[in-house]
């Protein structure tokens, strides 16, 4: 009869399950997953049994169970394997602290590389080559952080990263956001200041033509001779002339474009911000609490 077969008398199992629940309490206070304490306990477990089947005669006795664990690694170790400057007792009870995911650095690395390649000499070719090549980047990049935000949400204890993740996937569709943004907000002219202001440059521009136009009609013809203006120059002029409310509009609202530009930024900007936070909020693994009480509720 094999081994992990034969059932040991109640004692000898008391004495074993003793040191396994010392072994996963030292895995517990070191940060191991569940799912790997489970497995390391099986495996001490296995170990155990095998070798003190082998070592008695007969059946075990909680002398020969005692004289095992004595062999075996004391359960302090597994918690003394959290510090790389300690010794460790085997590779599956070393415990390393939580790193980054590496699909939460591809999924940022991809569009800062993008980027760059975009004002390099080999940027594709044309608007739409560079269109498909955006969205092909963007695409990849929101699954590999699809792909790194649910490791970090299963495994908090391993792996971190969401907000590189996060911050990779928004960053091609955000910048093109704000980029539209600041080009419209600047195009953009509430109640016609902008071009009112322009009607009045104009209306200036063709006055200090006529002064000029003036000034060589009397130094030709003499200050008798009448000074008449041209047709076209007279057109211009009527079209520029400003009525008493556009003159209102460029003498008291002519910040408003401005201001208008920089709302527009502004509420772009902070969407996008609103935005991430609230992708992170969501996204982001259960508290070290909860996690803790969730463990402790199942053992």
């Amino acid at each position: 009869m094999d081994n992990d077969q034969r059932v040991l008398r109640a004692e000898v199992q008391a004495r074993l399950d003793e040191h396994l629940d010392s072994v996963e309490r030292a895995l517990t206070d070191a940060g191991v997953s569940r799912s790997e304490r489970h497995t390391i306990c099986d495996e001490v477990e296995a170990q155990a049994c095998e070798m003190v089947w082998q070592r008695a005669e007969g059946e075990p006795t909680e002398q020969d169970m005692r004289a095992v664990l004595a062999e075996l690694d004391d359960p302090e170790a597994y918690r003394e394997a959290a510090d790389p400057s300690g010794p460790a007792s085997t590779a599956r009870a070393t415990v390393a602290g939580p790193k980054v995911h590496p699909f939460a650095l591809w999924a940022l690395l991809l569009p800062a590389a993008t980027v760059l390649l975009v004002f390099s000499p080999l940027r594709p070719q044309g608007e739409v080559s560079t269109f498909i090549f955006f969205g092909v980047v963007t695409f990849v990049s929101i699954v590999f952080a699809t792909l790194a935000i649910r490791d970090i949400r299963r495994e908090p204890d391993r792996y971190f990263g969401i907000a590189l993740a996060l911050f990779g996937a928004l960053a091609i569709p955000l910048m093109m956001l704000n980029l539209v943004a600041f080009l419209q907000g600047e195009q953009m002219d509430p109640f016609g200041v902008r071009a009112t202001i322009s009607k009045q440059e104009d209306a200036k521009r063709i006055d200090r033509m006529e002064q000029i136009l003036r000034q060589q009609h009397i130094e030709r013809h003499g200050p008798n001779v009448p000074f008449e203006l041209s047709s076209d120059l007279t057109l211009h002029r009527s079209r520029a002339t400003l009525t008493a409310s556009e003159n209102w509009r460029a003498e008291n609202l002519s910040m408003l474009p401005l201001l208008t530009h920089i709302a527009v930024v502004g509420l772009s900007a902070t969407f996008s911000i609103l935005l991430f936070v609230w992708l992170y909020r969501r996204c982001r693994p259960r508290s070290h609490t909860m996690a803790t009480g969730q463990r402790a509720d199942s053992t």
